[in-house]
């Protein structure tokens, strides 16, 4: 605090104040000069008000003496006061020492013991202001610390030699009633509120904290069952160079400790993994250039079925660069454009390749972290040897049994031309009805086969191109005149061989009675045949249809003729699982609906 000796001299003696205040001007004083108690009152109100010390006469005449004045001044500012009078009665200096105690200077006395005087006040003064504000300091801190205290998630307690509680904060008392089910309070003694099994250990390390040694430990505390860690620091406290109590520091660490043992339990699973994993795992550090371009990698780590595979040891392999590990080949050539894939897209990739410095094929995924990419390889190599025999082999016998259908339909078609023979050189009507049925029997199973030579598919046959060329072949036989329209509306479905000849069988045998029933004795209006086949998408069932414009059936049958060939398609619909409805609808309509698998 820095004085500027600017006075405030409250005298009522105009002539005495005119003296006063030159001799302290002459001793460097700035003085201002009141002529009664409201005055001065006053002046020390205005927002001008600067003084650094009011000398105060007691007798002003009319209206406040000067210890009213100053005790009402003291009121409105912190100011050194100085009693300039010329009284010497005792219980006067008695009455204005009750007021201040900067000092009494008896009038009369001369300029240097009121200078002397007036620099004792400012001293007095400034040792006061000091102290204020050391006493301002140690409130704040004081303030602060009990802030700390209440609010410190951290538990802090402290404890003098006698072991008793000095200061605790609630987080402290909180984790001790979960530790120890103790209510501490300050005043209490520590030792005695915790558990007797644990005051030894207590005693012997706050005792080494009263000898000036910390003690800081992860404390495991079981309490009803339940396990608690907390992270406990002892430290000794000191007052004037001696140990003055103890601070106790705890913190919960629990949920750390449980975090880090699920942790240590996490890292030991994946060390097994890694360790018995039959599949190699490489851990690789990519090595660039001054532009940043990869220009290699180096081995970080491998597991031992890596080692094993690469019938090298980790001297042979940690550290060393690829090209290193296998000098006779050129893995960075090789492998660079994936691990640039790797590090540009930052997203795992699977590929597949031979590596020539193992003779392995290996199924791999890599992915990037960092400046690192992990590469995990699974041994394909016999996988892939004994793929390529089984495709050699299956080749082999696709070769053989496309060898034997074309075999088989050379037989068949060899039949059919026998048969068509036969058919040519009779003259009986019945005969050679039969030698057409039996024809066309021969040809659903010829057909069959053009159309499994054809796909180049032996599993699956397209009922489109099946029927279709099936009902050319009919047609050739019955048909030749063109004296029937057939129309077709046909789906291109795929199914199994097996379920296109009872299919084939059955159109062959509707459209023969079609053929033979339908249009005796109708010339009204053209003949017409209409064969449909679809799928119904919603219930995976195939519909077939053949409808003719005939003469229709007689309904007192339970079939339009119930002959041999209906009687066939009735249990060929059976065995398809099917429902076979035939009815009148401007002539013969037979309505086949059956599941596709």
């Amino acid at each position: 605090m820095k004085l500027e000796n600017r006075i405030l001299l409250v005298e009522d003696e105009v002539l005495i104040a005119k003296l006063e205040s030159r001799q302290l001007t002459s001793y460097g004083y700035t003085v201002t000069h009141a002529l009664s108690g409201e005055e001065a009152l006053d002046l020390v109100q205005s927002q001008e008000s600067n003084f650094d010390l009011v000398l105060m006469d007691i007798d002003l005449g009319h209206g406040m003496d000067g210890i009213q004045t100053a005790i009402q001044i003291l009121q409105l500012k912190e100011l050194p006061v100085v009693f300039l009078s010329s009284h010497t009665e005792v219980e006067i200096v008695e009455k204005t020492q009750q007021v201040t105690s900067y000092g009494y200077v008896v009038k009369g006395s001369g300029i240097t013991v009121l200078d002397a005087s007036i620099k004792m006040a400012y001293r007095l003064f400034q040792e006061k202001w000091k102290v204020q504000q050391h006493q301002k300091s140690l409130e704040e801190a004081e303030r602060n610390f009990s802030e700390i205290l209440q609010y410190s998630t951290e538990g802090i307690l402290s404890i003098n030699s006698d072991f008793k509680v000095i200061t605790i904060n609630e987080a402290a008392k909180k984790e001790y009633y979960q530790c120890f089910s103790a209510n501490i309070e300050i005043g209490d003694s520590f030792l005695e509120a915790i558990p007797y099994h644990y005051q030894s250990d207590w005693r012997r390390r706050i005792n080494l904290a009263f000898k000036g040694e910390p003690y800081q430990t992860d404390l495991e505390i079981e309490n009803n069952g339940n396990t608690f860690w907390s992270d406990v620091r002892i430290y000794p406290i000191f007052r004037d160079g001696k140990i003055a109590r103890v601070g106790v520091f705890s913190r919960d660490i629990t949920e750390k400790q449980e975090v880090e043992a699920a942790a240590r339990i996490q890292e030991e699973k994946y060390k097994n993994l890694f360790l018995n994993i039959a599949e190699e795992i490489h851990l690789w550090k990519v090595i660039r250039n001054q532009t940043g371009r990869i220009i290699s990698w180096k081995l970080e780590d491998v597991n031992p079925a890596g080692l094993n595979a690469w019938n090298k040891t980790r001297e042979e392999t940690i550290g060393k660069e690829t090209g290193e590990i296998w000098p006779e080949t050129n893995p960075v050539e090789q492998f660079l454009p994936i691990v640039n894939q790797i590090f540009r897209d930052r997203l795992p990739y699977s590929w597949e390749s031979y590596f020539p410095g193992t003779d392995q094929t290996l199924r791999m995924t890599s992915t990037s972290f960092g400046e690192y990419f992990f590469s995990i390889g699974q041994d394909v190599t016999e996988y892939r040897q004994t793929e390529a025999r089984l495709k050699k082999e299956i080749q082999e016998k696709e070769t053989l049994l496309r060898e034997i259908h074309h075999r088989v339909k050379n037989n068949v078609t060899s039949i059919e031309g026998f048969l068509d023979l036969q058919l040519q050189a009779s003259n009986q009507a019945e005969v050679q009805e039969a030698l057409r049925c039996a024809i066309s029997y021969v040809t659903a199973v010829r057909v069959l086969y053009d159309r499994m030579l054809m796909n180049q598919n032996f599993n699956q046959i397209s009922l489109k191109n099946y029927l279709t060329s099936l009902i050319d072949a009919f047609l050739d036989l019955y048909n030749k005149n063109n004296q029937v329209h057939v129309s077709l509306s046909i789906q291109d479905i795929l199914v199994k061989a097996n379920l296109a000849i009872p299919l084939g069988i059955i159109a062959n045998e509707l459209l023969t009675n079609s053929f033979k029933y339908a249009f005796s004795g109708k010339n009204e209006t053209p003949a017409q045949i209409t064969v449909t086949l679809r799928e119904e998408k919603q219930d995976g069932n195939l519909i077939f249809v053949v409808q003719d414009n005939g003469i229709g059936f007689d309904r007192s049958l339970t079939t339009f003729h119930p002959g041999f060939g209906i009687s066939m398609v009735e249990m060929l619909a059976e065995s398809l699982k099917g429902k076979l409805k035939i009815t009148n609808e401007n002539g013969t309509k037979c309505f086949l609906k059956f599941p596709l698998v």
